[in-house]
């Protein structure tokens, strides 16, 4: 983790979601109108809001940056620490950003130990004009233009009781990306996009997710693993009770084409339940998004230990499992318990199709195809 280990960064790239939280008053409120900023959604705020970050970071007792109600908007801003206090941001109102804004990052959070953040508003990207273009890597980015929540190098991190939403036709609008982290938690929330709900990278570890609906998108996605030079592993992954309906995927583990070495391992989920998910089970065969790769060099990413456990429901497609693994690197120690998916099609089972792969199977596995 660096030098950053103890500290919390992470990023809100283009999001939009409601934190719900009760909202008090309390000494040392740092309220952004008294610093310039105007609630009619057409001035810049966003030195306003620097303005009072800047002041209650060098504060030494109880600080909150408050956000009324109302509409501001905001071009890109960053709030950095270390600061004096743990910090408490809270949100009544709503806070948009320009239509026409690029880069990699909206709402920014680097290097701050202990933040709160709270109130029940509203961070709206204002998506609706980048989803319009052609290419989903025009942009760096309910409304994100690319990425809604991007964690990355941080440190017991919880995200509970959020509403992350974009339409299902919006390109590239990931919900959550964790990389690069440990101990993140994220339950009691609804996630929907048109990209993956919660994207796992390399360096995952420790992530609790339970207690999600995931509406339109890709479900969850681990991956994609094996395309970095000492890439770190992702590592104990636990998903339970939570509900997919209409996903691409349920549970998605992506490996990269050509890969180096790379490990995934100790995952569980367990619990879940598909409602005409296309794919609820896929461990995939390599990834190759544009089209220009060469896979004469077998993927050597190393999956292990993995549970499904109580997963039941429907899939439209015939496929409902999907397990992918490498002739160089089986999958070893994937345990199948109770697993009921059923094809939603006319009068035909759902399938499953294996391929290098060490199953561990215990009470009623359907489909069976290739256990």
């Amino acid at each position: 983790m660096g030098s950053s280990s103890n500290l919390l960064k992470f990023c809100l790239s283009m999001l939009v979601f409601a934190w719900i939280a009760n909202a008090h008053n309390i000494p040392g409120v740092y309220n952004v109108m008294h610093y310039g900023a105007v609630a009619d959604g057409k001035f810049d705020c966003a030195n306003a809001f620097l303005s009072a970050w800047t002041e209650a970071c060098a504060c030494s007792g109880s600080a909150t940056i408050l956000i009324p109600q109302g509409t501001f908007l905001s071009s890109a801003v960053s709030f950095k620490g270390p600061c004096k206090s743990a910090l408490v941001f809270q949100i009544i109102g709503k806070v948009v950003a320009p239509v026409d804004l690029l880069g990699d990052n909206w709402i920014c959070f680097e290097y701050v130990k202990g933040l709160t953040l709270t109130g029940g508003g509203t961070f709206d990207g204002q998506g609706s004009i980048a989803w319009s273009k052609k290419s989903p890597w025009d942009f760096r980015n309910s409304q994100c233009k690319l990425f809604h929540i991007d964690v990355l190098g941080c440190k017991n991190i919880k995200f509970i009781a959020i509403n992350v939403s974009a339409p299902k036709t919006s390109v590239s609008t990931d919900g959550i990306r964790i990389g690069m982290s440990t101990e993140i938690t994220v339950s009691s929330s609804f996630i929907g996009t048109g990209d993956n709900c919660i994207f796992l990278g390399p360096g995952s570890q420790n992530i609790y997710i339970s207690k999600i609906l995931f509406g339109a998108g890709h479900g969850i996605t681990i991956g994609s693993l094996g395309r970095l030079e000492k890439e770190e592993a992702v590592h104990g992954i636990t998903v339970r009770n939570c509900t997919f309906t209409g996903t691409e995927n349920g549970i998605r583990i992506e490996r990269w084409h050509s890969s180096i070495f790379s490990f995934a391992s100790n995952m569980i989920f367990e619990d879940l339940i598909m409602n005409h998910v296309k794919h609820p089970i896929l461990i995939d065969e390599p990834y190759c998004p544009l089209g220009l790769c060469t896979f004469a060099v077998p993927t050597l990413v190393k999956i292990s230990d993995v549970i499904f456990k109580n997963i039941r429901g429907t899939c439209t497609s015939e496929l409902a499992v999907k397990l992918m693994c490498s002739l160089h690197n089986p999958c070893v120690g994937v345990q199948f318990n109770d697993i009921d998916l059923m094809y939603m099609g006319s009068g035909r089972p759902a399938l499953a199709l294996c391929s290098y792969v060490k199953s561990i199977l215990s009470g009623n596995i359907f489909p069976s195809t290739c256990f």
